[in-house]
């Protein structure tokens, strides 16, 4: 049983490196991007960075619970700037800058003062989640709307799917990991590394696609 779970590890350790090749397509097209696509880019190169870095740390025996405070914290931040940039309304900016600031604040609070043995608060990534998900709809319905019948051929489209995909899928495992460990760790494992790298390639392929669609600028049609 244990052989088997090396396999499926070894699976989920090649999926957190695939998170490599949407960053290299994005460097290599960096000069054909607008200033969204060249945020949504460094989104990706976080997010690639973060994940392979926890991996190595995980492999040398080291904490890699900064990584995880860390990641949460650029993902909102980020996400945060790309909705201001496409929203353009003060109120907006005003209104994302404050939440997100004050999350930040929090996760710093709770990464200096929890003393359980836990990676990171899932409580807290839960509610990161349903902010990102909020927000990620919100502009998936503005663009559609400003680019009308080609709105499939935006890159900026594909670039926000993938965000959606990806925190609905850190929602439901941030909402569901203490129930499925409180009635078996051996299932959480064996769901964990079953159903992560298959959302992880998923959304790395769907970036990518973006990434290498014909550069449009935002509301172009």
């Amino acid at each position: 049983m244990e052989e088997y779970y090396k396999v499926i590890e070894h699976i989920y350790d090649f999926s957190v490196v695939t998170t490599s090749f949407p960053a290299i397509i994005s460097l290599l097209r960096w000069r054909n991007f607008d200033l969204i696509l060249k945020i949504f880019a460094v989104h990706t190169w976080k997010g690639a960075v973060i994940s392979i870095g926890a991996l190595f740390f995980y492999y040398q025996g080291l904490s890699n619970r900064p990584f995880y405070y860390i990641d949460t914290c650029l993902d909102i931040a980020l996400v945060s700037i790309i909705a201001s940039l496409i929203v353009r309304s003060r109120s907006f900016y005003i209104t994302t800058f404050v939440l997100s600031a004050g999350f930040i604040l929090i996760m710093c609070y709770d990464y200096l003062h929890d003393k359980t043995d836990k990676l990171i608060n899932t409580q807290l990534t839960s509610l990161e989640s349903i902010y990102v998900i909020v927000v990620t709809l919100i502009l998936l319905r503005l663009v559609s709307l400003r680019n009308g019948t080609e709105r499939y051929k935006k890159s900026l489209i594909w670039l926000l799917s993938a965000l959606v995909i990806s925190n609905l899928f850190s929602l439901l495992v941030s909402s569901l990991n203490e129930v499925v460990q409180a009635h078996s760790n051996e299932l959480f494992r064996f769901l964990w590394y079953v159903s992560s790298p298959l959302i992880i390639i998923l959304t790395n392929f769907i970036l990518i696609f973006g990434y290498l669609l014909p550069p449009k600028r935002f509301g172009a049609s």
